[in-house]
Formats: structure tokens, C-alpha cells, sequence
């Protein structure tokens, strides 16, 4: 299949070519798949579900990254609670515009691009939150850390384009609670991070630098 415009189209191929490549799942008329067979990761179905849940997952990481450390990075840049709620309010403010743009992008240039882009984005200001020294310069970096929620439309896209009418539903709700599930673990994860780092002879500043 393959995208054009705002449409999604299923190339008809001869028998002769299919006979080259076994998909691994059962398939409807429109060739999307009618099982979920979640321990598979073979092209295109359940890879195109493992690219999506892992992408919206790794987002999320990078979206909850700084609020485990928020404490620290509170005390260590003389933060007030109106500036962290501040910060907070871009983050989700940025998710909501950006997912406004990225919908119509997964229509013209389908989810794995979409995807791509957007982590390949979010990576550098999820970076740069390291170097922030003030208020200012948090919140800016929020703003565009705030972008990484976009990741939620090419990976609900992603298993809408690849599963049958009746898995479609739960496969949605596999891969955007298994991608939610990065908001958890990085709470878990950073301050072990940063408890490993300044077991190493960091300061608290430098340690939540670092572990970011």
C-alpha cells in the first residue's frame, strides 16, 4: 500500500508476487490484518505496530523526562511553583497544536515518516534541557519538549492503516497504553539515573544535567 494525498491505497499485485511473500498474519479484503500476533515483528503488520508503540513509547520517555528531577532542578535553579506550572502549561499546550499539525502530515505522508520527524525533533531540545539555566530558558525548552505528544497520531494512524475492523480497537489500545507506558517508566528510571550519577561524585546540579 501506499499513500497519496489524504488517501490510502492497496496495491493489487499478481498471485505470481504474493506467492514470494508470506505474511504472517490472516488478512481482510483490504489486506490488513486480522489477528494480532504481538510476540511477530514481521513486516509489514505487526512491525508497523512495533515501530508505532516503540516511537509513541520513546516520546514519551523524552515528554516526562524532567519530571522526576523536577525537585532538583527546582532547588538548583531557584525555580518557583509558578514557573514550573508555567513550564508544564507550554508542554501540553505544544502537544495539543503539534498533533493538530502531524494529523493532516500522516495523510499525505504517512506514519513512519510522521514519526520519524517528530522524534528526530524532540530529541535535540529534550538534549538541550540540560544546559537550561533559568526560568526562561525551562520553559522554552518545555515548549518545544512538548512537541514528543505528537507521536500519538502517527502510531493510532499506523495500527489503523495496518489492522481489520475487528482488532483495529484493541490494537489501538495496545500500542497507546504500551506508549503511555514510557511516562511511567521514566519515573522510575531518571532517578535511579541520577542517583547512579552522583553515586559516581556529581553534585546535584551536575547529576540531573548528566542524566538528561
Amino acid at each position: 500500500f501506499f499513500f497519496a494525498g489524504r488517501r490510502l491505497f492497496f496495491l493489487c499485485v499478481p498471485n505470481a508476487m504474493l506467492c514470494k511473500y508470506e505474511y504472517d498474519v490472516p488478512l481482510d479484503d483490504l489486506n490488513k490484518a486480522r489477528e494480532i500476533r504481538v510476540c511477530s515483528v514481521k513486516r509489514p503488520h505487526m512491525r508497523g505496530f512495533w515501530f508505532g508503540t516503540v516511537g509513541f513509547f520513546v516520546a514519551f520517555v523524552g515528554w516526562f523526562a524532567f519530571a522526576p528531577l523536577m525537585p532538583t532542578v527546582k532547588a538548583q535553579l531557584g525555580l518557583t511553583k509558578g514557573e514550573i506550572g508555567l513550564a508544564n502549561t507550554c508542554a501540553v499546550m505544544a502537544t495539543i497544536l503539534a498533533r493538530v499539525v502531524v494529523g493532516p502530515l500522516c495523510d499525505k505522508l504517512g506514519p513512519r515518516r510522521c514519526m520519524s520527524f517528530v522524534l528526530l525533533t524532540t530529541c535535540i531540545p529534550v538534549a538541550l534541557g540540560a544546559i537550561v539555566t533559568g526560568p526562561t530558558g525551562l520553559i522554552v525548552d518545555r515548549l518545544f519538549v512538548g512537541l514528543a505528544g505528537a507521536s500519538f497520531v502517527p502510531c493510532q494512524f499506523w495500527t489503523m492503516a495496518m489492522f481489520s475492523a475487528n482488532v483495529v480497537g484493541t490494537a489501538n489500545a495496545m500500542s497507546g497504553g504500551w506508549g503511555n507506558l514510557g511516562g511511567g517508566f521514566v519515573q522510575a528510571f531518571m532517578p535511579l539515573v541520577f542517583l547512579i550519577v552522583k553515586a559516581c561524585g556529581a553534585t546535584d546540579d551536575a547529576a540531573w544535567r548528566i542524566s538528561l
